[in-house]
C-alpha cells in the first residue's frame, strides 16, 4: 500500500495525501485487478480483505466496486476518512470514507442491490488498542442497517487485541464462512 504516504503522513499535506490514497485506488483497479483477470481467463469475482489499515482498504474497494469484488472480509478496520484526514473534507476524502458515501447513497442507487448480492464479513475486537476502531465498526454496522444491506458483523471478546496473533485466527474463520455461502 502507500500507506506511509496517505493514511499516515500525518504531518504531510491533507490533499496530497489523499490524491496519494486515489492513485492507489485507482493502479489496483485499473492496472492490478486486469492483470488478475487475464491469468484466470476472465473469469474471477475477487475477494478482498485486510486487517487494521488493510481492512480500511478492503473495505473501501469493495463499497466503492462492488461491481467487481464478490466477498469482503475486513478485520479491526477504521472505516471514516476522518481518522486520517480530521479537519479536511473533499471529494476523495467522501470517496475514500465508506460510512459517509454509503450513508449519503440513494436508497434507490443500483449499488445497494449489488451490495445485497455480495458477502460482507467486518470483524473488531474489543480488547486493547481496538477502541477508535470498534466505534468505527458500529458506526459501519449501523450505516448498513440503516440501508437494509445484510453483512455479517462480528464483535469478538474483551481479550481480542488489535494483533496478529488475533487476525491469524479471524482470517481462516472467516475465509471459510465465505466459502460456505
Amino acid at each position: 500500500t502507500v500507506d506511509k504516504d496517505s493514511w499516515s503522513d500525518v504531518d504531510g499535506d491533507k490533499k496530497r495525501r489523499i490524491e496519494i490514497q486515489e492513485a492507489y485506488f485507482n493502479y489496483v483497479i485499473d492496472e492490478a485487478l486486469p492483470i488478475i483477470y487475464d491469468l484466470c481467463g476472465g473469469v474471477v469475482r475477487p475477494y478482498v480483505t485486510g486487517c487494521s489499515l488493510g481492512a480500511t482498504h478492503s473495505v473501501i474497494f469493495f463499497f466503492r466496486r462492488p461491481d467487481i469484488f464478490d466477498t469482503v472480509i475486513a478485520l479491526s478496520g477504521l472505516y471514516s476518512a476522518s481518522y486520517g484526514f480530521p479537519m479536511y473534507s473533499d471529494e476523495l476524502t467522501f470517496m475514500n470514507s465508506p460510512i459517509d458515501f454509503i450513508r449519503e447513497m440513494a436508497p434507490d442507487h443500483p449499488w445497494i442491490d449489488l451490495y445485497k448480492k455480495r458477502k460482507i464479513f467486518i470483524c473488531v475486537g474489543q480488547g486493547r488498542w481496538e477502541d477508535e476502531l470498534l466505534e468505527s465498526t458500529r458506526l459501519l454496522d449501523t450505516v448498513l442497517c440503516q440501508k437494509g444491506i445484510p453483512a455479517y458483523m462480528d464483535y469478538w471478546g474483551f481479550d481480542v487485541d488489535h494483533d496478529w496473533c488475533w487476525w491469524k485466527v479471524q482470517l481462516p474463520y472467516f475465509v471459510e464462512k465465505a466459502l460456505a455461502k
